[in-house]
């Protein structure tokens, strides 16, 4: 089987929150919601009837100097 030269990912909304700092480290008490662009309501009939699902995203916003970086270290740790 071939594998795909690529993947293409188009978003169906966006995750919003009051949290603004882009260097907090502990997003575990960040609470943010997904809002659904309405075109796609459609596409996501019955996913009420699910207990999880899982979320792919793209920081957008995120600075390109972090993206560009070759590794990341949590919580700022570099020994790893």
């Amino acid at each position: 089987m071939d594998e795909p030269s690529e993947i293409t990912m188009r978003p169906i909304g966006v995750v919003r929150n009051a949290e603004h700092d882009i260097a907090l480290w502990d997003w575990s008490r960040v609470e943010s919601r997904i809002e659904l662009r309405p075109e796609d309501g459609e596409r996501l009939l019955g996913l009420d009837g699910y207990s999880h699902v899982i979320v792919v995203g793209w920081m957008d916003q995120f600075p390109q100097e972090y993206r560009d970086r070759p590794s990341a270290y949590p919580a700022g740790d570099s020994s790893r």
